[in-house]
């Protein structure tokens, strides 16, 4: 432990010779037989691209083209499908050095999953608010683990919850706080080391919050609250609108906007607005949504999908102090892919790439393993609603979808792992599980 210790249809039809008609009426009844086999199309749902406006944009470098999104019975995935483990709302997961998983529950559980498929729990969580979209959001382990065995955590915390364990602490009364039904929350961010322990578990010590979402404010959606580590070891954080729209405008709050800190939790010099207010200081980007996946690709730039209003998702290519639009500018789910992905406001920045479909996008991966070869350098996008695990290639600034495959499950979280093969975590009503996708015989 490196914790410290303590198929398309090929229609295979008969090669005999047969008259004109009578190949028409055989076609006919294979058609037909085959479209009332009780196929689901709603979860075997593949991807139409408009190839005439992709190409177009492709030629020009700007390839914010919209998939047009089409029902059909097509379902072609070049991988074996592996239930390794199951888990309680699953939300993230983050490899360690020696290949044990960190799992993160909605409900506040942490859990350590081993190679020989031991699952361990680890202790001394913090209190974890898991009303409608908030609980335990994210885990990322510390660029330098191996050396200072931190993790990072991302939860949502209530405002009613923090006064009354502050009364508790001052040895004061808590009544006047019972008739609080609706409480503000936000999304908060803190780190502790890992202590593992004999039993395939372990425990959180010196847990210290370093970073809030602020305001607190009403209601319990888009949060946020994804991490991911820069080459450089800064931390960059998704924080979401709260469903405030104005807010992602509003440069005197964190909120609807991507921020940038340091491991421990002060500004970095070099941030575009560092010099003002303190929760200005912190943006990187603004007009964001609900951002949920960032990842680095391998040529160091920095990637992030969002979910949008009534569809509209999409993929944003990070730009240091970049402005996207929303709520003035959105995506939305319109059928024209000019409509949809043209703003009228040149001083945004436009997506990379915009869905019409509603894809709900979750997470974000670049694939650097050797087990897809041919996925090498390629992004994976995990679908919520749409239930997908969707294949994007991006060289340099051009982007398109390249596969779109039913998982018929909500897709939480996408990693890679040591082996190479893809880990995804499902999300659904009936709990959630561990997946690996791998090649076959892999």
């Amino acid at each position: 432990m490196l914790c410290r210790s303590k198929g398309f249809l090929s229609g295979h039809f008969s090669k005999k010779r047969t008259s004109g008609k009578a190949a028409f009426m055989l076609g006919q009844l294979c058609l037909s037989a085959f479209l009332l086999s009780g196929c689901n199309v709603i979860k075997k749902y593949h991807k139409v691209v408009d190839e005439k406006f992709a190409a177009g944009r492709d030629e020009s470098g700007d390839s914010s083209s919209v998939l047009q999104g089409q029902l059909t019975p097509v379902d072609r995935r070049p991988f074996i499908i592996h239930e390794i483990a199951q888990f309680n709302h699953p939300m993230a997961m983050s490899f360690l050095p020696d290949g044990t998983l960190l799992v993160a529950e909605k409900s506040g559980q942490l859990k350590l999953w081993h190679p020989d498929n031991k699952i361990g729990v680890i202790r001394n969580l913090p209190d974890v608010v898991s009303n409608g979209q908030g609980g335990l959001l994210d885990i990322a382990p510390h660029p330098d683990f191996e050396k200072n065995h931190l993790i990072y955590l991302s939860w949502t915390e209530s405002e009613k919850l923090l006064k009354e364990k502050a009364a508790l602490r001052n040895g004061e009364s808590v009544d006047d706080l019972s008739g609080e039904d609706k409480s503000a929350m936000g999304a908060v961010i803190g780190r502790a080391e890992l202590v593992c322990d004999n039993k395939g578990g372990g425990r959180l010590a010196g847990l210290s919050v370093i970073w809030r979402q602020e305001p607190k404010t009403e209601g319990d959606v888009n949060f946020g609250a994804r991490m991911v580590f820069a080459p450089d070891k800064s931390l960059f954080i998704s924080s979401g609108d709260r469903s405030q729209p104005a807010a992602a405008q509003d440069m005197s709050i964190n909120l609807g906007k991507i921020v940038r800190i340091t491991d421990i939790g002060r500004i970095p010099a070099d941030n575009p607005f560092n010099g003002s207010s303190f929760l200005k200081s912190q943006i990187w980007t603004s007009g964001h949504r609900n951002p949920l996946g960032m990842a680095f690709s391998p040529d160091g730039r920095l990637w992030e999908n969002e979910i949008g209003q009534n569809g509209g998702d999409k993929l944003n290519l990070i730009q240091k102090g970049a402005n996207y639009g929303w709520p003035i500018v959105a995506a939305a789910a319109e059928p024209s892919s000019s409509t949809a992905t043209t703003p009228t406001h040149p001083e945004f920045t436009k997506p990379k790439w915009s869905w019409s479909t509603s894809l709900v996008p979750s997470s974000l991966l670049f694939y650097t393993g050797n087990l897809f070869p041919e996925w090498k350098g390629n992004a994976f996008i995990g679908g919520l609603a749409s239930q997908m695990l969707v294949r994007m290639e991006i060289k340099g600034e051009k982007v398109r979808e390249a596969d779109r495959w039913p998982m018929g499950h909500p897709v939480r979280d996408v990693a890679q792992g040591s082996d190479g093969a893809l880990w995804v975590l499902y999300d659904d009503n009936k709990g959630g599980k561990l997946i690996r996708l791998a090649p076959p015989g892999r």
